[in-house]
């Protein structure tokens, strides 16, 4: 009987205690501390384009002739100056031919070495007298004549692309268009490799033409052409890229991500902020987004502790801070 009693008087007593240590203590609700953010943050034009190399030559006759020697194949690299192939006037049908082209055929007897040396350092042309040389230095990209065969003036006997300097062609929307100038840097990704590059926009259409245009969802677009800063073998010509063209740029914006940033029920902007262990309601102005955080333009300052959480948190609520603030 007296251990019974004596149970239920210590029973008693911790329930006591229990009710007079925790009874009366408000709920906490977890949640950390952000400080708003300094960023220099661009208005950009977003686009979509290809990639292009910058120089790109179609080689061929300047007059009726037949094909004497190839010097090299696609894929190789040449120099400025370099011969891709010889021509001769033998053979020719149909067509005199053409006396200015043929001038100088006793190149055709030197060697390949000699054939090369004779031209190095001079300015190249598309065709010179018996031979088609290379304008500048790039790949060998196509070879569309043979040994024996007979070309026009017309014909396309062999292309030369400069890949060391690479473009991007986007097209970007005719809203856009007044706000964009020559100059403006940029950044291209291009869309298989996600690899980005710094660039520069080098040349903007004048005006949207027919030819240029391209309607889709009753926007038209016009090509904006922007070089890229140091290409690398990871660039191939075609493929598929986009870019965001900076129009202007804001220095030490404040920014928040957007799990901090709530808005009430007339679209107001909020955050709460901590204080004494509480939170407090902060109402803000919000500008440019970002894809992770926003703009904030008025309402708060570096120096503010911004609440996030998982939970529910509302004006006055006790605050169980996790993390000190960053």
């Amino acid at each position: 009987m007296k251990k019974s009693i004596f149970a239920i008087i210590v029973t008693a007593v911790l329930c006591v205690y229990l009710f007079a240590a925790y009874g009366g203590r408000e709920a906490r609700i977890p949640a950390e501390l952000h400080s708003p953010q300094t960023r220099d943050i661009y208005l950009s034009a977003e686009a979509a384009g290809k990639i292009r190399e910058i120089r790109s030559r179609s080689l061929g006759s300047s007059g009726y002739a037949v094909v004497d020697r190839i010097f090299v194949n696609v894929g190789d690299s040449v120099k400025e100056g370099q011969i891709i192939m010889s021509l001769t006037s033998e053979g020719v049908s149909g067509l005199a031919p053409d006396a200015a082209l043929f001038n100088n055929l006793v190149i055709n007897e030197l060697s390949e070495e000699g054939l090369y040396s004779a031209v190095s350092g001079l300015v190249a042309q598309e065709t010179r007298s018996g031979y088609i040389a290379s304008p500048f230095d790039g790949i060998v990209t196509s070879i569309n004549a043979a040994e024996g065969e007979q070309v026009t003036p017309f014909t396309v006997c062999a292309s030369i692309s400069d890949y060391s300097r690479m473009q991007a062609v986007v097209n970007v929307s005719e809203k856009e268009l007044p706000n964009l100038a020559v100059g403006m840097p940029a950044v291209v990704k291009v869309t298989g490799s996600g690899l980005s590059y710094d660039g520069v926009v080098i040349e903007i259409p004048p005006k949207i033409t027919a030819s240029s245009a391209i309607i889709g969802g009753g926007d038209s677009y016009s090509p904006v052409v922007i070089e890229i800063y140091e290409p690398d073998g990871s660039l191939f010509s075609g493929a598929s890229a986009s870019a965001a063209i900076h129009m202007k740029k804001t220095e030490n914006a404040l920014t928040l991500p957007y799990e901090a940033v709530h808005q009430d029920a007339e679209n107001n902007e909020y955050v709460y902020l901590h204080r004494e262990g509480r939170a407090v309601k902060q109402y803000i102005l919000t500008g440019k987004e970002l894809s992770r955080y926003v703009e904030i333009t008025a309402g708060l300052s570096a120096e503010d502790a911004v609440l996030i959480s998982k939970a529910d948190i509302y004006d006055g609520a006790a605050i169980e801070v996790s993390n000190a603030a960053d």
